[in-house]
């Protein structure tokens, strides 16, 4: 629980496989502040919606 994505996994599939593999290895690189009880960062788990649009 050090703010380091763990178990990083995609729920709702593109359709493109390399689009879900980017993002997957983009969260894996992201960092969060630890969530705290009673003082001590703990594990959870959190969805994050991430979206593709063409520019």
């Amino acid at each position: 629980a050090q703010g380091n994505p763990v178990d990083v996994r995609v729920v709702e599939r593109s359709g493109e496989r390399d689009l879900d593999r980017a993002a997957v290895n983009a969260v894996r690189q992201w960092r969060f502040e630890p969530a705290m009880r009673n003082g001590k960062a703990i594990a959870t788990s959190v969805k994050v919606p991430v979206d593709f649009k063409p520019i």
